[in-house]
């Protein structure tokens, strides 16, 4: 696995399994956690400020000027989604291979990046396990809440070829599993590295974090990202949020419904990390304004927001004494704690009664577990990883309609 692969660095600020180089000397590529919040990508130093989405900026939108941010016809916003200056992956290329429908019901989905690389699914107490389908690397993952899709990003294998990149999984395109039909469409590529898939309300916007422009300074790889944006289904677009600055990585993307219909998003939680070389990150808690982009503090020292079925409140994990997995109203208030640990992933049941969530064991992979949403009664541990033989990085848990 590329995460335990040692390498020549000098220092390196490590956001869940990737380490952002910050000079030189030795050590291991995201050797720490097993999981969580960031993703799989190239060791890199931080590029310089810009904005929106990589490999895309030359094209424009449909009836939109080339090069800018917005455009096109029909209300789409933003720049196309493809950048077909760059070759389009198949299913084939990721080695796609459908295996199993996801069943009625209640579900936990999850990846695993065992022998083959696979998402799974399992019911809520840990019984009825099946694979769905098996593809290249798996690294993000999102279901859409009803089971109708689930979103991935999967390793591009010709990225040397058509990106002249030789380190680790530094491209990682968007794709999309229709779980009736148990087939598999490419939803955005190009010099790009795409995680944290979410699914919107409506079930047609997917909102994202992406890191973008990968090159080399030298023998150095260097990328620009995170940024936060959201593809529009439906427009094939990709619009970028806020400001790509220098440094600065913005993560989890939480939209926030509007109302009780759902169908409305003008607002997100997100996770800000602010790096000061050579070894320092601060995490916060930010809300965002979509129509502009601003946001303001909402939590220090706390990342990882997950907004509840309702709407109405939110996990998140304390990275300062006490630390560990919260729940409290979004408007405010006391928190809960859920569990005492430095847990990742965490992710609401569909009723809001339970959480589950990763958490790390001592071998380097995680176990899943559930408990009860008010951080009362026992925990349940409903997948083994050292038993299993499993190494998973994303959960969902869904009611299948």
């Amino acid at each position: 696995m590329w995460f335990l692969l040692a390498m020549r660095v000098c220092s390196a600020v490590c956001i869940g399994l990737t380490c952002l180089v910050a000079a030189c000397g030795s050590g291991s590529d995201g050797a720490q956690g097993s999981g969580g919040e960031s993703g799989s990508g190239a060791t890199a130093g931080v590029a310089g400020a810009g904005g929106g989405g990589a490999g895309v900026a030359g094209s424009g939108g449909s009836g939109g000027g080339a090069g800018t941010a917005t455009g096109g016809s029909g209300g789409c916003a933003g720049v196309p989604a493809h950048d077909d200056s760059f070759p389009r992956p198949t299913p084939a290329d990721i080695q796609f291979s459908a295996q199993s429908a996801l069943p009625q019901g209640e579900s936990i989905v999850y990846n695993d990046w065992g022998t083959p690389n696979a998402v799974r699914a399992m019911r809520p107490d840990g019984t009825e396990p099946s694979v769905l389908f098996t593809a290249l690397r798996v690294w993000s993952m999102g279901v859409q809440p009803g089971g109708a899709q689930i979103a991935f990003s999967a390793t591009d294998p010709a990225q040397e070829t058509n990106y002249g990149l030789t380190y680790l999984d530094s491209i990682q395109h968007t794709w999309v599993y229709d779980t009736a039909t148990q087939q598999v469409e490419l939803v955005a590529h190009g010099n790009i590295n795409d995680e944290c898939h979410l699914f919107g309300p409506g079930g047609r916007e997917l909102y994202i974090c992406r890191r973008s422009d990968f090159g080399y300074d030298g023998d150095q790889g260097h990328f620009k990202g995170w940024q936060l944006g959201r593809l529009d289904l439906d427009c094939g677009t990709y619009e970028a949020f806020g400001t790509l600055e220098t440094n600065v990585f913005e993560l989890n993307p939480a939209p926030i419904p509007a109302g009780p219909s759902g169908a409305d998003v003008s607002e997100l939680l997100f996770t800000r990390i602010t790096l000061t070389p050579p070894s320092t990150q601060a995490r916060e808690i930010r809300r965002m304004q979509l129509s502009d982009g601003s946001s303001e503090a909402v939590l220090a020292d706390a990342d990882n927001p997950v907004i509840s079925p309702d709407g109405t409140r939110m996990l998140y994990r304390a990275r300062s004494a006490p630390r560990g997995l919260y729940v409290r109203d979004i408007a405010g208030g006391t928190p809960v704690l859920i569990v005492a640990e430095d847990v990742t992933n965490p992710v609401w049941s569909p009723d809001g009664a339970q959480v589950a969530y990763l958490l790390q064991d001592p071998s380097q992979c995680s176990h899943i577990e559930v408990r009860s949403a008010d951080g009362t009664g026992g925990t349940k541990r409903i997948l083994d990883c050292v038993d299993s033989g499993q190494f998973v990085t994303k959960l969902s848990w869904i009611q299948r309609l």
